[in-house]
């Protein structure tokens, strides 16, 4: 996958601070807390477009998945439309 900068991505992720977590250290430790269920907690390194962490939210609702993507402009990518509303899930 080859995504050109985003100089906006930032704002992206702003924008849509109920999906990205903006500051990941605050969570250290209790990232439990972020979801409305305590349950099982899945991470995808380098997610991408989220095609993968998103398809497996809708289809295993009894998990909780956080996915990581080091570079903005990927994760600005990730966050289109059909994403909000996927409450066991978290970029």
């Amino acid at each position: 996958m080859r995504l050109r900068n985003n100089p906006k991505a930032y704002d992206i992720m702003e924008e849509n601070d109920d999906l990205v977590i903006l500051n990941p250290e605050n969570h250290k430790g209790h990232y439990h807390d972020l979801f409305d269920e305590n349950q099982s907690l899945y991470i995808e390194i380098g997610m991408g477009k989220g095609d993968f962490i998103y398809q497996n939210a809708l289809k295993h609702p009894e998990n909780n998945y956080i996915g990581i993507e080091k570079f903005p402009s990927v994760l600005a990518a990730a966050i289109g439309p059909g994403v909000g509303g996927i409450n066991t899930c978290e970029i």
